[in-house]
Order: C-alpha cells, then structure tokens, then sequence
C-alpha cells in the first residue's frame, strides 16, 4: 500500500458500528466487538480464505494525521514478522476508501482484566502460568528489538481453551528505530495504571519497561487489583514514580514468597535492578514452576520477601479493615482514634468469635428453616430453583433446601455446599461454616463427609488455627479415597484445599518438603488408582 496519506475520504465519519456489512478489501465486516483510542475493531470474515478476523480500523479523524498513520502501521509491521504461540498474529494491512485497516488473528475468549472481574484474585497457579506466557512473548518481541510499551491486562486474551495471547502492540517500537513519542493522547492509550517510571517521565526505554508493566500485571492477579490509584492519571503516574505498594505478602500470604521477591523485582522502580530480560525471567519462573527453588539466584531484597516473618494467624476482617483504614489513620487529628478502634475491634472480634464457636459446638445444629422453599422435581431442579433467588436470605435457605430435600444426589448437593461454602467465607460467618460442616460430617454418604472435614478445617485455618485445620484436613484425607471424584467437583476442593494448606504449613513452620508431600497425598487419596499410573 501506499506509504502517503489518501487522496480521497468519506463525506462523513462513519459512527462507532456503522460499517457492519460492509466489505472492506478482502473482508466482510459482521459485528463490532471492540473501540479504542485509535480506531474500532471489528469481527470479519475472510473472503479468500475460509477463516474469522479481528479488523482494526483507524478512527477517521486520525487517518487524516501522517503521525497516526506511521503508529498505525508500525503496529503491524513491529508484529507481522513474528510467529509465536502467545502473540496475535497479523495477517495484512490496507486501505480503502480512506478507511486504513489491520487484519489479525481472531481470537475466541476474554482478555484479562474480564478474567480477573469475573474471577476475583486469581490462585498462585493461574497467575504463574500467565505470567509465564506473557513473559514468553515479551522474550519473543525483545529478540526481534520491539519494546511493547502497553503491556495491562486488557492487552492479554485468554481463549476457551486457556491459551493465552498478548495483544495489541499499537505503541511498540523497534529499538534504534522511528520514536514516535506519546502525545498527551498517547499518555492515556499508555494507561497510566502500568507504565513504567521511565516511560512516564519520557525517558529513553528498553525492553525492562515491559518487565515493570509486567509485574504491575502480576500484582493485580493476585491482589485483585493494580497497586497504584488516584483520582486523575497524573495521581497514578506519580506513585509509579515515587510510591510504594502494599506488599502483596501482607495480600496473599498463601502465595510461595519466591514468587511475591520475582513480582516485587520486575516492579523496582529502576530498571537497573529489575530482571535484565524478559528471557531471565522466564527461567525463574520457569524454576518457580517446576519447584527448583534452589536455583534461583538471590538479589538484593529476594531474602527479605522469602525469609521476612508473615503474620499469617490474624482474622481476616481485622486484616481487611486495618488495610482500609490506614489512609485515615495516617492524617491527623484522627489516626491515633483510628488505631485504638482498630485494635479494640481486632480484640472483640477474636474473643466474640471463639466464644460464639465455642458456644455453637455445645448445642444443637441451627439449621437454617426451609420450610417456606418449595420442593421441586429432582436435586438439579431444586438446586436450579435456588440459583433463582432474588435475596440472599431466600438463596441461603434455598441451597439448605438441596442438602435436606435430595441428600442422596451427591452432586448437586456438593454444588449447594460449595456454593455455602463459598458465602460464608466471605462472609466470615464461622458458625454458619460449623454448623453446615458438622451437618455434612454426620450423613451417612461419604462423600458429603469428606467435604464436611474440608470445609470445616477452611474455618479453622481462616481463624488462624492451624493445628485444628490439619487435623481437620487428615480426617479428609483418610475418606477421599475412592474412585467418584473428579471435574468441577475436585477442582474447587482442590484450590481450596491448597491454598488454605499453605498457610497452615506457614504457620506451623513446616519445611518444604513436607508441603510437597503434602500435595502428593492428595492427588493419591482424590484421584482412582488409574489415573496414577
């Protein structure tokens, strides 16, 4: 195609989805499923090849601008030569009509921050393995000298199948090549939210600007949110420059501390002391993975994260509210009242909890009345119905309908459990949890048995008792083997289980080796023998 600008244009500017239907060179548009700062992005079918497309189409008001159209296409020229797993591909660009185009591989799924939305904080195992694939393009586009340069999580595609793809490099550029450096609409289409120091203060950029952006990512994983906010982006850009984050092992204590030091070195504010490549960082994570703690090569403040004493005995509220009240307790006059009311808190709640639980244990079950939730035809019905539920005291006695209406159907009486479970959790209603525990532990069904001692050793270790949970824990352990357990099922019993464990052995100081034996016993007593050889 020509490298000038076009001769001729439309009349008007097309409005966002307008030009649904219509063929643009080898395409034919069918729907608009994506805007930004640059132009639309448009489902398309191929009309020579047999095969879906992502069409991006500049905005008409910048196709009119030569330092646009040279960002335009420096997107797809950065890009067209790479072949990777886990980069969009691109598969031309032109123009027509003075509408200028891209065309790239259609990719079926939702980006990350959709992920992280529906999902909430992501398990250590998920966020590795993305980070894995993201630093694995980042290698790819470094040995071809492109920095990415807007590397967030809206930027990241997760297919149906969980493959991962790293997207949109419409601010990349070649090393020793054309700068065409960020305007103040360049700023915004760079987020502020993950941009380097060095990027935002102007400086000259290599691909460790990447790694920071990377590890920003990373740290949203896991804590369900970005580290730094402000009311304007000028706020953030600040904190990116001269803030400090919340550590993330004050977050996510259930999280190995070898991968918390990896995130906290990829996010050090110079990009000296960062990772010197996104090939770098992919072995430690790749040693992360495997387990091969002992080959990652300690710097400065790898020890302080992996050795640092972790309070991981503290109640969950008390945690949660001390975070939320400590901008107020650091502005006068007010933050010596915040931090007696938050330790006065702190110590009603912990004696109010283990007497209510105390309590509780001594009397009879206080199931939860169901005598207004109507019977329906099956256990799937019935579980159906409660999905149904417009308030939460109407879906709470609705799931306690499944477990007593249909204590025969396994499954979905597990779904009803989980979904308890999962209510009182983040509710913090450990008697609600004990009381539904011991429900589940005293049917007949083994099953329902093995998920009573689980969920009651969650309680246990979320109120910091860790001895309690393992005991809890073993007795689950010593009723999983047999041969029904499998999909959905054993996924959420998994996570669950993990990610409480881990916390347990930190807190009862136990070495390594005994947490991998740990997970070993599992897979034997949960998966039937075939599976295992």
């Amino acid at each position: 195609m020509s490298e000038s600008a076009p001769s001729t244009l439309p009349l008007l500017p097309p409005e966002p989805g307008s030009l649904v239907g219509r063929q643009i060179g080898d395409f034919l548009l069918e729907r608009l499923i994506g805007l930004g700062g640059m132009g639309e992005v448009y489902l398309a079918q191929q009309i020579s090849l047999p095969r879906a497309v992502a069409l991006k189409i500049l905005r008409f008001e910048l196709s009119r601008d030569e330092q646009y159209l040279r960002r335009f296409r420096a997107e797809a020229k950065a890009i067209a030569p790479i072949s990777h797993p886990h980069i969009v591909s691109v598969y031309s660009i032109g123009e027509q009509e003075g509408l200028h185009f891209i065309a790239f591989e259609y990719v079926r799924g939702i980006n990350l921050r959709q992920y992280i939305d529906r999902h909430g904080p992501l398990e250590e195992e998920t966020a590795l393995r993305i980070s894995m694939r993201v630093a694995s393009a980042l290698q790819q586009a470094s040995d071809a000298g492109i920095i990415h340069r807007d590397i967030k999580p809206e930027n990241v595609l997760i297919t149906r199948r969980g493959e991962v793809k790293v997207a949109d490099f419409g601010l990349a550029r070649q090393v020793g090549g054309e700068d065409v450096r960020l305007t103040q609409t360049g700023v915004t289409m760079g987020t502020p939210l993950y941009m380097s120091p060095e990027q935002i203060q102007g400086n000259e950029l290599d691909s460790r600007s990447d790694l920071y952006s990377l590890g920003i990512m990373c740290y949203h994983m896991l804590a369900g949110e970005p580290p730094f906010r402000g009311e304007t982006a000028m706020a953030v850009a600040i904190k990116h420059v001269h803030g400090e984050a919340e550590p993330l092992r004050e977050i996510r204590p259930d999280v190995r501390p070898e991968f918390l030091a990896i995130i906290a070195r990829m996010m050090s504010k110079k990009p000296e002391d960062r990772y010197e490549t996104a090939g770098t960082l992919l072995a430690d994570l790749e040693r992360l993975q495997a387990g091969d703690l002992h080959l990652i090569k300690p710097w400065p403040g790898f020890e302080e994260i992996v050795r640092g004493k972790r309070n991981t005995s503290i109640v969950g509220k008390v945690r949660f509210a001390w975070r939320q009240t400590k901008y107020a307790a650091s502005h006068p006059p007010y933050q010596y009242f915040v931090i007696a009311a938050t330790l006065l808190v702190a110590l009603v709640l912990g004696t109010t909890t283990a007497y209510g639980v105390k309590r509780m244990r001594e009397t009879p079950l206080l199931i939860p009345s169901i005598n207004n939730v109507p019977t329906q035809e099956s256990g799937f019905m019935q579980f159906n119905y409660a999905r149904t539920a417009t308030d939460d005291l109407s879906k709470e006695r609705a799931l306690w309908a499944v477990l007593i209406k249909y204590p025969g159907d396994d499954k979905y009486t597990i779904r009803a459990a989980q979904e308890l479970t999962d209510k009182y959790l983040a509710e913090e209603r450990f008697q609600s949890i004990d009381i539904l525990a011991r429900y589940l532990i005293d049917r007949e069904d083994v099953t329902q048995q093995t998920y009573g001692y689980l969920i009651r050793g969650l309680a246990q270790s979320r109120q910091g008792n860790a001895k309690q949970a393992d005991e809890s824990f073993s007795r689950m352990l010593q009723l999983a083997v047999r041969e029904e357990w499998g999909g959905e099922s054993l996924d959420w019993l998994a996570r669950k289980y993990f990610l409480a464990k881990r916390v347990d052995d930190v807190a009862l100081r136990r070495p390594a080796d005994e947490t991998a034996k740990a997970r070993q016993e599992f897979w034997r007593a949960f998966n039937p023998p075939s599976a295992l050889r």
